[in-house]
Order: C-alpha cells, then structure tokens, then sequence
C-alpha cells in the first residue's frame, strides 16, 4: 500500500506515547516530515524516551520472555510512500544503530570479522569490502580491519557500526547517541561521512545528549529539533533541593577531602592488550585518598583496558601494586571494599528485578553495615529521583542513561578504589549536578575516583588530576582551569 506524504517530504514520522511497563507512560508527541538530506535530532534528560523511540521506529519493541515491556501508541513509519515495519527487513529503506552496540552486533552474527558485519547489513561482499576500505581508512583503524569486534574500544565499534550501516545506502539512518563514546578526532570524521551521507539525499533521526553540538555540525541540512519532557518528573524532597538546585557545581579540586595520604600505587610498566600487544606505557602512578581523577585519550588508546588493569582485572592485582600501604601485587582484590568498577555499557539486560533490589545487592558482599548501607541508600533516593528513577521500577525497563546511574550508585560502600570508564554526559542540567552530588558522595565517604572521558571540557571541574594516554605513554597533565580544557586531539 502506498502513502501519500506532503509534498517534498520522503519519510513521515510519528509516535503520540510510549507505554513502559504497568504504569509508566512516556509522552512523545512526535510527528514529522524529512526530506532528502534532512535531519531530525531527538534530545531530553535522561529516562524521557529517547533511546526507546528510536527503537521502536525501527520496529524492535523490548520484551521479557515473550511479554512486551515497552507498548507504542500511534506509531507511524513512512519511506518513500510506503509503511515500513522494521528496518530490519528493509535494509535499504533504514538502518538503525542502537546505543547499545552488543544488540547492534548480535543481530549481525556478531563477533565474526568485521568485514562481516558490512555485508550482514545489506551491502554485497564487493560493496562492503570496498566501503569498509574507504571509511575505516579514515579513522585509523583500517590496521585492525580483521580484528574480531570484541577486541575493538567502544569508540571504534560505533565508527564500525555506522559506517556497516551506510554501506547498504539506506534512505532512513537511525542513530543513538552516536557520539557519545568518540574522541574529538573521530567526532568530526563521523559528522563528515554523515554529511556526505546527508548530500547525497540519506535522511537523518539522531538522538543525543548534545543537541547543541549537532545542530551546529549540521546546521545546513535545516535540521528539526524535538525535545522530549519524559514522564512528570518526580517532586524533588526538600532535604535534596540543595543537591540538585544550587547554582554552581562543586568543584572537585577544591572539596576533595585529599589529606595526602597514598591509597594506590603502582610501579611505571607497559599496559597491553588481553593478546599481549602493547598499548601504552605509565611511569609511577600514586592515586591520594580523596583523589578525582580523569582520564582522557583517544579512541582505541587503552583508557578502558587501563581501569581494568588497575582493577585487577584477571582476579589479580598487578604485580608491585600498594594499596593502602600494604604490597598487595598477585594478591586478589577484595571485591566490593577495595575496588568498584562501572562498565562503559553495563550489561544489566538479564538482572530481572528491581533497582532498589539490584542497588542493594552488592551489600551482601561488603563488610560495611548494612545500616549504613540502608542511610546512604535513603540519601541517594531523592537524586535517583532526579534521573527519573523509581527504586520499585524493574531495571530492564530503565534506559542506558539510567543504567548507567544504577551501576554506580550499587557501590554504597564505597570502595576504596571507585573506577568508572566514561562518566555520562547529561543534557539537562540537574541530571548532571545530581551527578556531581552523587560522586561527592563516594568522595566524602573514602573513595578515591578515576573515571574516563571523551568529553574533557565538560568532566574536568570534576577532577583534580588529569591524565592523558598519547603517543605511547600515560602521562599526567599541568592542572588547567575548568571550562578552559582543551579537547582531545
């Protein structure tokens, strides 16, 4: 059956409402036209429904052993006339890449080459092959064009996956949060292969938490902008309104309570890969009590493979290592007092109950009272509360953003070692000091904090001491002014 649309228009969107779960209703009032070469950017604070409507326009509605979580009211899809169900069965008509690249992956037979993943998404072997030499050439990572896609970084994983989902020329390009895990560099290289994309007639829905950032980088091709409210947001309790509402965020270099003291050293060594290839070296590496640190570097440079090593990653700790002035290197890690590491992506698809439920979990195995665990857990309601959080809420109905939180905020016990590879980036301003309050928190209570970035300029005013991973070597930067931090390069 064919469509009629408006006049110049090739894709007619639309969504009223999402139902999620048995009592929350996200409202979405979209409805809109594109023309060739037109975008359409879909922003909001975290928990407003983005990510899930991208999902469902592309036809994937979630769902918990065969019972739909997520129900869309007055969907509508149109290419070029024609009702589209899925992109998936119409490659060349859409493509969709998901925030959460393992769905992305697993849908392509994932782990297989990463040629494989080209011709997976409606491109021929020649096709592919050629396109996939022509992009990933660009963004220097044509040296790993025969890695298995587990070995890539996040960031390298989104340039692969948009750039497999352009090799099929689809009328209709999908994407969630496309930048969020790319340093400067690969940043502008997305937006120009998005912007040729664009000339040659493609059409563009992105959701993002820097609506700001692309409307400028695509200011050309007359890009629309919806804004999503989510669902009423929560009365924010009184005891938090200082928290969430104060004029200025804390700065970490100022109220970090460092005394000085050593928790964490480590000799200079070479950091290598789970193949034994080299990524970096670091000369010695003395993390303080009450230490914030960020870490920068670009994609591919080892940030996560570093917090991992730190961590103890293969149950061990490295070798040499102090903590607390003890040498405690090939020992094992006492999981959760001494170290709490918070994924990139955190994996919480198969956690089938609540967030209250999985935040309280690791107490079982800490040494801290569960009393005191309970007290910072009553504290931290009102923030959650700000995320759009319901403690009762399941949390395979939550979004990545919202994951995200409740990955950290499991860690009520503070450990003595907090790391945290890629502090999210919030687009509404009391989600991000809500944040600010939350990492406070681990700080005052004893953590010492080492989180990766590639939004430096923004998570700088969170840190007192820098990093940076370039050209072979970690090395520690000159402190520099918050909101004067240069990007990565």
């Amino acid at each position: 059956m064919t469509v009629n649309t408006a006049a110049g228009q090739v894709a007619v969107i639309s969504l009223r409402e999402l139902r999620i779960g048995t009592s929350l209703r996200l409202p979405i009032g979209l409805s809109c036209g594109l023309e060739s070469g037109q975008v359409l950017v879909i922003t909001g604070p975290c928990g407003s429904g983005k990510s899930t409507t991208l999902s469902v326009i592309a036809g994937r509605t979630p769902s918990i052993d065969g019972r739909k979580t997520v129900v869309p009211v007055g969907l509508r899809v149109i290419v070029e006339g024609e009702p589209v169900i899925g992109l998936s069965a119409a490659p060349l008509r859409g493509q969709y890449v998901p925030q959460d690249l393992l769905e992305f992956w697993i849908g392509a037979k994932v782990f297989s080459e990463v040629e494989l993943a080209y011709q997976v998404h409606g491109a021929d072997e020649a096709v592919a092959a050629a396109y996939r030499r022509g992009q990933l050439a660009a963004f220097c990572i044509n040296h790993k064009t025969y890695d298995r896609i587990a070995e890539l970084s996040a960031g390298e994983q989104t340039v692969v996956a948009i750039c497999s989902a352009l090799a099929s020329t689809p009328r209709l390009l999908l994407l969630d949060e496309p930048f969020c895990f790319l340093c400067e560099c690969n940043r502008c290289r997305v937006i120009d292969i998005l912007s040729r994309y664009l000339e040659d007639g493609g059409m563009l829905v992105l959701a993002t938490h820097s609506p700001q950032m692309v409307l400028d980088a695509f200011a050309r091709f007359r890009p629309q902008l919806h804004m999503l409210l989510g669902a009423v947001r929560p009365t924010v309790p009184s005891n938090a309104a200082l928290a969430v509402d104060c004029d200025e965020a804390p700065d970490f270099g100022e109220s970090a309570p460092r005394d000085g003291t050593s928790l964490y050293e480590l000799p200079g060594t070479d950091i290598l890969t789970e193949d034994d290839e080299f990524l970096f070296s670091t000369t010695d590496l003395i993390v303080y009590v009450g230490d914030s640190i960020c870490v920068e570097g670009a994609n591919g440079a080892g940030k996560s493979t570093f917090l991992r090593y730190l961590g103890g990653s293969t149950g061990k700790w490295p070798e040499d290592t102090r903590l607390g002035g003890n040498a405690v290197g090939g020992e094992r890690p006492d999981y959760p007092d001494d170290v709490g590491f918070v994924a990139q992506v955190p994996l919480l698809q198969a956690f089938r109950g609540t967030v209250e439920a999985y935040i309280l979990f690791t107490a079982q195995f800490s040494k801290v009272s569960k009393t005191i665990i309970g007290a910072r857990f009553d504290h931290i309601r009102p923030l959650l509360s700000v995320f759009q959080i319901n403690p009762e809420e399941l949390v395979v109905n939550l979004s990545s953003g919202q994951r995200k939180v409740i990955a950290l905020c499991r860690f009520l016990n503070c450990p003595r070692l907090l790391l945290l590879d890629e502090l999210p980036y919030f687009v509404d301003t009391k989600q991000r000091r809500a944040m600010e309050e939350l990492l406070s928190m681990f700080l005052a209570n004893g953590s010492s904090l080492i989180f990766t970035t590639h939004h430096p300029a923004g998570s700088r005013n969170l840190a007192n001491r820098v990093f940076r991973i370039s050209d072979g070597w970690l090395r520690e930067l000159s402190p520099l002014p918050p909101g004067n931090a240069e990007e990565v390069a």
